[in-house]
């Protein structure tokens, strides 16, 4: 059975250092040039690889920052502001909740929404769960088998919060 590339980089990191650290696709040692050998030698191996050092990191659409007080900072602009324009629709006109009271509230005479806005309906939620985590999308997640143009306004709603907040990073 073939390994995996990410086995082989990890058998090719211990071969070259057995100190090494392995955390999904990043490798860490106390001595840069270590990190720099274990480097060179998988590009070598497997070709030019995507190198980051620093605080400052660039990953799956998000913008991390290691800050000096041990909190990392996270701003997602441009995956957010890429939902936003795949939703069509001028959400400039900001709100200060991502959600009103009668975000529960189904109603069985609201019309379905057309295939092609089914689809960026589903599409923008799926991608917004990368983002947001709160109730609204939440809720709009199990609306995505047959959504309304009631959940195409709560959606609406949402991305109006987002671009509101768009600069605002998430600190952990």
């Amino acid at each position: 059975m073939k390994q995996s590339i990410g086995k082989q980089f990890l058998q090719l990191a211990r071969s070259l250092n057995p100190d090494i650290e392995k955390n999904n696709s990043s490798i860490c040692h106390k001595n840069p040039k270590v990190v720099d050998d274990i480097i060179a030698a998988i590009e070598k191996r497997h070709g030019k690889l995507t190198v980051c050092r620093g605080k400052k990191h660039v990953f799956v659409g998000m913008d991390i920052e290691f800050l000096e007080d041990q909190t990392v900072k996270i701003m997602m602009q441009d995956y957010i502001q890429e939902a936003i324009d795949d939703f069509g629709e001028d959400v400039s006109s900001g709100v200060k909740t991502p959600a009103t009271s009668s975000l529960f509230e189904v109603n069985p005479d609201s019309e379905d929404l057309s295939k092609d806005k089914a689809d960026t309906f589903h599409s923008i939620v799926a991608k917004l769960l990368f983002v947001y985590t709160g109730l609204a999308i939440a809720f709009l997640t199990i609306r995505i088998s047959k959504p309304t143009v009631q959940d195409w306004l709560k959606l609406k709603r949402t991305l109006r919060y987002l671009h509101a907040t768009i600069d605002m990073p998430r600190i952990l």
